[in-house]
């Protein structure tokens, strides 16, 4: 039996004092989105989420919770994924753009969102938003469109 092979991915929705949430305007894909990565091995999810926010948005941050757990089933052209979404907060830092990042943001929710043009970048940071308590799941397929196929809430 051969086991299957899926990316690891983590994103961070990290939030300021002002309710802002951390963005960046991605480099590879169009619109801005949360900062985050993949977890590269021997790597926990927790150090990867740090790691990737501090590398794309120039902030330390503090993680205080897992918001959600996402799956991408492996649409045609892609590879199959999982992502951890966590909550967190600034302690430090300054921003700061790389490779990966153009431009490093605070913005109110609602702009946030209006920003993201990744359809999978948008439902992470809806569910954050409606967060009630609750870690939920939701798998997906991105291509030829968007479609949800799963949810656990």
């Amino acid at each position: 039996m051969q086991y299957p092979k899926h990316i690891v991915y983590v994103t961070g929705i990290i939030e300021n004092e002002q309710g802002e949430i951390l963005m960046i305007k991605s480099s590879y894909r169009p619109g801005w989105e949360p900062p985050g990565g993949i977890v590269e091995l021997g790597e926990d999810a927790i150090t990867a989420v740090v790691r990737e926010v501090k590398e794309e948005t120039g902030y330390d941050v503090k993680i205080t919770g897992i918001l959600s757990v996402v799956q991408n089933t492996g649409s045609p052209g892609s590879e199959a994924k999982f992502g951890l979404v966590f909550k967190g907060e600034p302690t430090g830092g300054q921003a700061q753009t790389s490779a990966e990042s153009l431009a490093v943001a605070w913005l109110p929710p609602d702009q946030a969102l209006e920003l993201i043009q990744a359809e999978g970048m948008k439902v992470r940071v809806l569910d954050a938003l409606a967060f009630a308590g609750k870690v939920n799941f939701k798998a997906y397929i991105s291509k030829p469109s968007f479609q949800v196929v799963r949810e656990l809430r």
